[in-house]
């Protein structure tokens, strides 16, 4: 997906973020509670067509904020390298045919 992303194949945030943070060894943290809505799948974006599958009701109690200590959960660290290993190891369907017939002419 990066080399997608540097040859200008594709343009998302969320690849240069986990990019940026995975070459300066950072962690992301998550919340367990949705503090904003999600407006980007409403069919405008570039990247994403009509879906309901990420609503979630917003969160409107106080929180609090304070100090925690963090470290990486080698458990959800497997989890997370599985899902990508599944969902994107090979290309695009389009994309691998596309490169079959480049090969040719």
């Amino acid at each position: 997906m990066l080399r997608d992303q540097i040859s200008g194949l594709v343009d998302s945030w969320a690849i240069r973020w986990h990019a940026s943070a995975f070459i300066n060894n950072k962690l992301t943290l998550y919340p367990g509670k949705s503090l904003v809505e999600n407006i980007g799948f409403d069919n405008s974006g570039t990247n994403s067509s009509s879906s309901n599958k990420y609503n979630s009701p917003l969160y409107s109690e106080e929180i609090k904020i304070e100090n925690i200590s963090t470290q990486e959960s080698a458990e959800v660290r497997e989890i997370i390298v599985n899902y990508f290993k599944k969902n994107f190891a090979k290309p695009p369907f389009f994309r691998r045919i596309m490169e079959k017939i480049k090969k040719y002419f």
